[in-house]
């Protein structure tokens, strides 16, 4: 099985990004094409769509961190800025991806492949 994680930006035009959002898209396209490549060989390919995950956000110690160019703020405050805009007002935690990945591997998911699973704590509805 292949697992990528992808984020929000991926399906959500945020400001002050870059060109995150065009990065991960690409991600997902490349995961349905190995899967549509791959599945003949008996390989999964899956990704995960998350929101920010706290753990991974860190401070530089500099008094103007950017996290968005246009408005400086610090990791927590991108955080909680990212959070606001959840549906279950909160983020993405490594233990989330953790415990979703490890149903991925394991065979009860064997039917799955060419998917994304949206961790995104309805940042990103799905339809």
């Amino acid at each position: 099985m292949i697992l990528s994680i992808v984020a929000t930006t991926a399906r959500l035009a945020i400001p002050q990004v870059g060109g995150t959002g065009v990065a991960f898209d690409a991600i997902e396209s490349l995961c349905r094409q190995w899967a549509a490549e791959l599945g003949p060989l008996g390989i999964r390919v899956l990704w995960l769509q998350t929101t920010g995950i706290p753990e991974a956000f860190h401070d530089t110690g500099d008094p103007a961190p950017t996290y968005g160019a246009a408005h400086p703020m610090s990791a927590e405050d991108f955080v909680g800025w990212l959070k606001s805009r959840t549906m279950l007002d909160r983020l993405t935690t490594l233990a989330d991806v953790g415990h979703v990945a490890a149903f991925l591997a394991s065979d009860r998911a064997g039917a799955m492949t060419a998917a994304g699973l949206n961790l995104s704590c309805g940042s990103v509805p799905t339809r």
